[in-house]
């Protein structure tokens, strides 16, 4: 009897070195190990089943042989490989190839390479014997690539195959590091948080054979021919990752994240790069695609962060082998200053941190020039350029105080975010207060969502980082600048969420909607309701509080009933969970009940809440007609 293991998961455990899948039926249990190793191109199932009888098991997959995007390749043909005991992707050149095979493969569907009766897009399985092991029967299952001289799929397949405890002892030093700063603090979730944050920081550090090794950033899953999301080089990360790296001493890496940067700065104009894709290295990237120079903003914050290096590492020989370029990326920043008011424009065929308004300039983007200033005045200083040096601060400060009459409007007394090329001030972009605080903001805010709250997943417990740097920043600033944070669920309709994602799927006929698990709830909120709590809090804040709104529970399920669709159950994802929270157990007996919304605050002495704040115990729930009636605009406030 054939089951499918989505239905039998019951647990994923997520470590450095790979994911762990727990299956259990009442007569078997299977646990599913995946995890690479080193730097072979390739990834390794292993598959442990305890339990009676003679289990098998099949694999599904679609073959797919190609480049990230934009690149491609065509002419792809799937053949069986004997001696491997695998199906063998390849194109016609034979330099790029595919291997997914199992030394315990004992059955397997024909391949059909010919346009008679073919159906291109279907599946081919594979069927695997688990073998006796010392754990009960266990099989393995290998997915090997190849793409350049040196690589070879059966090599690379070998490779895997061997890799023991033992073997991966390298790849457990890359997490173990004596040489990096261990942060402990008394509080059990902030140091999972940062051991996390840690350990995401080496992941991400990867090699390209034709591009250079590098922290890459946007992790998601591809989409067949569409832009992925994305696992590419962006530098706007890279900086930020480079800053981490020198908060946790790894000097030497930061060195060579800037040294990366530097590599494809534009040799003409001294502009820092945007992104780069991972097939960047087989087409002209610079000049056939308009992704590479097309952030203004990069540029300035690229010279802070290498000021920090210098600052911070003390590293003068990198300094100064980078320093006509570091000079030139300062000259680029110069051109883009209005005489005027010594504040940066942006060009009209460039962009800056606001990508959707495409401002003329943005409050961002002229704080950030404040700091890119004084940092080539520290930088100018280490190089002894006096004369540099003392021109550069000038314009700091005249920066400075442009900022306040360039974005301040005394008559709503709010900070613009930037202006249209049309003249008309913004507001739109909550960065810009975040940015502001150099120009003398009072108050801050910071917006978190319900997946801070008890996290299962590395997205989570940087969101609850986040979260308890930003409250303690109210030790720093000494009264100054008062920081709160605004936690709330899901927004109906924002970008990444499921209402687009559904809504896509309509759009190209489907009638059947993906469900992970028909429990599902989560919280709802419409983006006008989150703006209003924003302003509400700011207006109230007095600083480390949390503010939580009232708001409804949706059932996912009653959703797509909503939208007219029939769902198929696929199963949850690792790192998914069931229900949501906004207000933690822990967390009520700090919580102060404010009839329209919550107050978390560690410090407070007034009657609290008595339990937390769950999707699934909410006692305001949006049933289908209420949904049908938020998704046609008609929903009143809750």
């Amino acid at each position: 009897m054939k089951r499918s293991l989505l239905f039998m998961l019951t647990s994923v455990e997520v470590d450095p070195l790979g994911v762990t899948r727990i299956y259990t039926a009442p007569d078997f249990h299977v646990r599913e190990r995946i995890t690479t190793h080193a730097k072979d191109p390739g990834v390794l199932v292993r598959f442990t089943v305890k339990g009676p009888g003679d289990p098998h098991i099949q694999v599904h997959f679609q073959p797919s042989l190609n480049l990230m995007w934009p690149a491609g390749i065509g002419g792809q043909e799937t053949s069986w490989d004997q001696d491997a005991q695998g199906f063998l992707l390849s194109e016609p050149t034979r330099q790029f190839r595919a291997l997914i095979s199992s030394p315990e493969a004992t059955e397997h569907s024909e391949t059909n390479n010919d346009r008679r009766g073919s159906d291109f897009n279907r599946y081919i399985t594979l069927t695997l014997e688990p073998r006796p092991c010392a754990d009960g029967k266990c099989a393995a299952l290998v997915f090997a690539g190849q793409s350049e001289k040196d690589e070879e799929v059966h090599a690379t397949t070998a490779s895997l195959l061997r890799m023991s405890s033992a073997s991966a002892t390298g790849d457990v030093k890359r997490f173990g590091s004596s040489e990096i700063v261990k942060v402990t603090t008394p509080d059990p979730e902030a140091n999972r948080a940062i051991e996390w944050a840690q350990i995401a920081l080496e992941q991400s550090w990867t090699c390209n054979a034709r591009l250079g090794c590098a922290v890459v950033a946007g992790y998601g899953p591809s989409h067949g021919s569409r832009r992925p999301q994305y696992a590419w080089y962006f530098a706007g990360d890279g900086l930020l990752a480079t800053e981490a790296l020198l908060h946790e001493g790894n000097y030497e890496r930061a060195a060579e994240e800037l040294d990366f940067l530097y590599r494809y700065q534009n040799s003409e104009d001294g502009m820092m790069w945007h992104e780069i894709s991972q097939s960047a290295g087989f087409l002209n990237w610079a000049r056939d695609y308009p992704y590479l120079y097309v952030h203004v903003d990069l540029t300035f914050d690229f010279l802070t962060v290498v000021a920090e290096y210098d600052r911070v590492s003390g590293d003068q020989a990198f300094l100064s082998r980078h320093w006509p370029a570091t000079l030139k990326a300062y000259q680029y920043c110069l051109s883009t200053l209005d005489k005027g008011d010594g504040l940066p424009r942006v060009p009209a065929d460039k962009m800056s941190g606001n990508e959707q308004d495409r401002l003329t300039d943005e409050l961002t983007l002229s704080a950030s020039w404040v700091s890119a200033a004084h940092a080539m005045f520290e930088l100018a200083a280490s190089m002894h350029d006096e004369a540099l040096s003392r021109q550069a601060e000038s314009a700091s400060l005249r920066a400075r105080e442009s900022i306040r009459s360039r974005y301040w409007d005394s008559t709503a007394r709010r900070w613009d975010s930037g202006f249209t090329r049309s003249g008309t001030a913004t507001d739109r972009t909550s960065a810009a207060d975040l940015a502001a605080i150099a120009s003398g903001v009072s108050r801050v805010i910071a917006l978190s969502t319900d997946k801070a709250v008890n996290p299962i997943n590395l997205y989570g417990a940087s969101k609850l980082a986040a979260e308890k740097v930003f409250i303690a920043a109210n030790n720093l600033s000494a009264g100054r600048c008062k920081f709160s944070v605004v936690r709330y669920g899901n927004v109906v309709g924002s970008r990444g969420s499921v209402l687009p994602f559904f809504q896509s799927l309509i759009d190209t006929g489907a009638t059947s909607l993906p469900l992970t698990d028909d429990r599902m709830t989560r919280f709802w909120i419409t983006m006008q309701q989150a703006i209003e709590m924003v302003n509400t809090c700011h207006k109230l804040m007095r600083g480390r509080e949390v503010y939580v709104p009232k708001i409804p529970s949706i059932c996912i399920r009653d959703l797509i009933v909503a939208l007219g669709c029939d769902f198929k159950i696929i199963g949850i994802r690792p790192g998914e969970k069931i229900h949501e929270t906004l207000i933690s157990e822990d967390e009520a007996h700090n919580t102060m009940d404010c009839e329209d919304y919550f107050v978390i605050n560690g410090t407070l002495k007034v009657p609290t809440i008595e339990t937390a704040y769950k999707s699934d115990t909410n006692p305001d729930y949006l049933n289908i007609d209420g949904l049908r009636r938020m998704l046609n605009g008609t929903a009143t406030k809750h």
